[in-house]
């Protein structure tokens, strides 16, 4: 029994999922969906589930976030400190000992002849740091999955069609945005939801997928990284017994 205050979690009917696909999907969508098998049909719903099911995530970007904010604050602590000792050994450099010149040269034993400046040493190490800082916070910035909704898994979504339809059938199927739309549109009336709980415009569905795929930071998740996900997905589907009373 759910707690007071605590919104029962829905259970996701895939009955009743390609019911509606069956009634409401186009038919193009629909000759597809008949062609492959029903467990890849199954393992497709899985994908659409867990992109509106966004905040079942939240441990795991949880745990995202504090590791980047630890990241993040110590990357910055180290830059400052290699500013601050550059600043420092600069000064040190300026205090002259009659006679022998810069303290600094005096005390050779500090930084061997002919070495590089330790003080240019510390702030080219800061640069680096810099270069390093900008890449960490682009990496755990969570608008890169996007806002309405994970878009790591519509991008799974195109890829495990691709590679499930060129093992099964001979040969690669994209899935359309408009595709994706209806799918989308039938896992919300599945889960009860409103209309405009998550994005169900195809152009829109489109632009989001293309965005993420596009971004620099997601190169990897979405290319090879996506790829050997879904290559395992294909070994265990196909391994995995049979579908049986789900009809489209």
């Amino acid at each position: 029994m759910a707690k007071p205050g605590v919104k029962r979690r829905v259970k996701f009917d895939e009955v009743k999922f390609f019911s509606y696909l069956r009634k409401n999907a186009n038919p193009a969508l629909l000759r597809f969906l008949r062609s492959i098998d029903s467990r890849a049909r199954v393992e497709m719903a899985s994908y659409i589930v867990r992109y509106l099911r966004r905040s079942e995530e939240e441990p795991v970007f949880s745990e995202r976030r504090r590791r980047g904010a630890e990241t993040l604050r110590a990357l910055s602590a180290t830059i400052t400190s290699l500013r601050k000792a550059a600043t420092k050994y600069r000064e040190l450099a300026t205090i002259e000992i009659p006679g022998s010149g810069s303290l600094i040269k005096a005390g050779s034993y500090l930084w061997p002849e002919g070495a590089p400046f330790l003080a240019d040493v510390l702030e080219s190490e800061a640069a680096k740091l810099c270069t390093h800082l900008e890449r960490a916070r682009r990496l755990y910035s969570e608008k890169r999955f996007g806002v309405s909704g994970n878009h790591l898994w519509l991008v799974i979504l195109q890829e495990f069609v691709s590679a499930w339809t060129e093992q099964e059938l001979g040969h690669a199927r994209l899935l359309r945005p408009d595709e994706i739309a209806d799918l989308v549109t039938a896992g919300k009336v599945t889960l009860g939801w409103r209309e405009d709980r998550s994005e169900t415009d195809p152009e829109l569905i489109s632009k989001a997928i293309l965005n993420f795929r596009s971004n620099p930071t997601n190169a990897w998740i979405s290319g090879d990284g996506a790829k050997s996900f879904v290559q395992k997905r294909c070994r265990r589907v196909g391994e995995a017994p049979f579908v049986l009373g789900i009809e489209i």
